[in-house]
């Protein structure tokens, strides 16, 4: 995989230090691996990205400060979204993929009872049910068990298929 350079310059002491019920959990390397080898190239935007993360956008990366879900997206969009509201970022990823601004892959809570699953449901091209609980990183990311809850990986405009494949079901 081609290595991720940032543009964009932040020290992450400047960032917002999250509390104890926090959405500030990070992608671990191996999903991030495989996204970029789906994608056919390295994230070029994510609209939820923190300087902690280990994603490193050639083109944009938006904080929560920035409004991620509500500026422009370009290229190859990465995008794990606060679990506390992916609701906008489901809408957006959606509409990104219609307009055929290139790929989007989304990590998400596995929960098909909500409206913004339905919303990416009706427009993604793949997802992915992660067969193993993600341990995501950084200090508010739960135990080494992983998460309390199942993950899934909701792709538009590329096919996830050769790269997730080992990891859990991709359904079509």
């Amino acid at each position: 995989m081609p290595e991720q350079l940032s543009i964009v310059e932040a020290d992450p002491a400047e960032d917002w230090t999250p509390g104890k019920e926090s959405d500030e959990c990070y992608t671990p390397a191996w999903i991030l691996e495989l996204a970029a080898r789906a994608m056919g190239g390295p994230i070029e935007t994510d609209p939820a990205w923190s300087p902690r993360s280990l994603v490193r956008p050639t083109a944009h990366a938006w904080t929560h400060h920035d409004d991620g879900a509500n500026r422009p997206w370009f290229g190859r969009v990465w995008v794990n979204p606060p679990y506390s509201k992916p609701d906008p970022f489901m809408v957006r990823a959606s509409e990104h993929a219609a307009m055929g601004r290139g790929p989007v892959i989304a990590l998400v809570k596995l929960d098909p009872t909500t409206a913004w699953w339905a919303i990416a449901m009706r427009t993604a091209h793949a997802v992915v049910l992660l067969r193993d609980r993600v341990r995501f990183l950084g200090e508010y990311a739960g135990g080494k068990s992983g998460a309390m809850f199942p993950s899934a990986v909701i792709v538009w405009d590329c096919d996830p298929f050769p790269a997730f494949r080992h990891t859990g079901w991709v359904l079509r």
